[in-house]
């Protein structure tokens, strides 16, 4: 029995993409930094209506003091006026590994940049971004990135390896028997696809080798065409220097045995070259006892569960939202996933409840929060999100940050997402 429970809050602020501040080179009554003048501006300029004089509201268009029907006027005469101009963007990229494998970004199919690059001179407007492809890891999709005059956008973006060798037994003397050969046990080799689609396994390879041999031949044994793993599967492989490679046969077997100590293992991408992971070397193996990455996992916020949300004010700025004992009892509580669209249409990507009448007209962001229990905590090494989101999001666990996707800044009650976000991204379930 587990000897403990901890109680956690996680807070998630859903963002579309509009602005946060004004600029220069865009026309007068940008408020909301877009470079052009429409209803976030007119929300931005009612927030503040007939504040005093001495009051320095960005509403103030005509500097005179306070806000009221003379700078509505001039917000009017400038409504749907677009600014010109040019801006930066800068793509962040992680993990390390990934940029080490040759990761890097493109805009609008230009030159391949490194990560972390600034690229300077781009029109004001929406510019697509690309990724590149690298063996062994899946890219993030296409993203479309809002150029601002004068400013930089920032994006972050993460690579997830393709493939793990979740967990190998080099000393098989009972747990797992071919099928083919009754009380024959053969070493094994797990494969797991963490990833959120299926994946062929056609070209790849495993390779081992002893230590600490630093050149060693990383094409010993190739997976044949025919052969996938489905997302969140595994694949047995047994190492009984037997190379069964047939895509039909219960089990495909390696050209090599795995030694119990002194070895490495690697699954290496189709290019030959490229470890995708690896064991370098493992430890000593003991009989019946497999080495490799613990499985053992729960969703304690599952597919549909309750959120209480919000769609703040400026005049929640101050709120400490997301702390943990956070009085949330006046906020509504609907059940995920919340979004735009016609609940339980075909078309509304699985929509439960529609925030729509809410936020249209009043802000770009949306504070929800869902609190869960874990049973002994310690009992985890690690937590993942899944997240299916348009445009972008901030993610908070235990009043701290713990992951934000397509947003750069800091978070206000008006936070905006960095970019528009294709609408068929937001079909799948990201991880972070």
């Amino acid at each position: 029995m587990h000897g403990s429970v901890k109680t956690a809050v996680f807070g998630l602020v859903l963002i579309l993409s509009f602005v946060v501040s004004g600029q220069a080179g865009c026309p007068v009554g940008d408020l909301y930094a877009d470079c052009e003048v429409g209803w976030a501006d007119v929300q931005i300029l009612a927030d503040d209506w007939l504040e005093p004089s001495g009051g320095g509201s960005e509403a103030d268009l005509d500097g005179a003091g306070g806000v009221n029907i003379a700078d509505f006027a001039m917000l009017a005469e400038s409504w749907r006026a677009a600014g010109e101009g040019a801006g930066s963007l800068q793509v962040t990229i992680s993990p390390q590994e990934a940029l080490n494998g040759g990761a890097k970004w493109r805009a609008d199919g230009g030159q391949l940049r490194d990560g972390g690059y600034t690229q300077s001179d781009l029109s004001v407007g929406l510019h697509t971004v690309a990724l590149s492809d690298i063996p062994g890891w899946e890219k993030p999709a296409n993203m479309m990135a809002r150029i601002r005059g004068a400013q930089t956008t920032y994006l972050s973006v993460t690579y997830t390896r393709q493939l793990l060798i979740s967990e190998l037994l080099a000393k098989n003397d009972s747990i797992l028997e071919d099928p083919c050969e009754p009380d024959e046990f053969y070493d094994w080799i797990e494969i797991y696809n963490p990833t959120d689609g299926t994946i062929s396994l056609a070209g790849w390879y495993l390779a081992n080798w002893t230590w600490p041999n630093q050149d060693p031949n990383l094409r010993d044994w190739q997976f044949p065409d025919g052969i996938e793993i489905d997302a969140g599967e595994f694949l047995v492989v047994f190492a009984s220097d037997k190379d069964i490679r047939d895509p039909n046969a219960p089990y495909l077997h390696t050209n090599f045995k795995l030694a119990r100590n002194d070895e490495c293992l690697a699954l290496v991408a189709p290019d030959g070259d490229t470890i995708v992971h690896q064991y370098a070397p493992y430890f000593q193996q003991l009989s019946d006892i497999s080495y490799g990455l613990a499985q053992y996992a729960e969703a304690p916020v599952p597919v549909g569960a309750t959120a209480r949300f919000h769609v703040p004010t400026l005049s929640d700025a101050d709120t400490d939202w997301t702390a943990p004992d956070f009085n949330d009892a006046g906020w509504l509580a609907e059940p995920t996933g919340l979004g735009f669209g016609a609940v339980g249409q075909e078309d509304s990507n699985d929509i439960a409840t529609d925030v729509s009448d809410r936020m249209l007209g009043v802000n770009a962001s949306l504070w929800t929060r869902m609190e869960f229990s874990i049973d002994d905590p310690c009992f985890y090494d690690s937590m993942t999100l899944r997240v299916r989101y348009e445009d972008g999001y901030i993610a908070y666990l235990n009043g701290v940050e713990v992951a934000a996707k397509n947003f750069a800044g800091a978070a206000a009650p008006n936070s905006t997402a960095a970019s528009d976000r294709p609408i068929d991204d937001s079909y799948s379930f990201q991880s972070a």
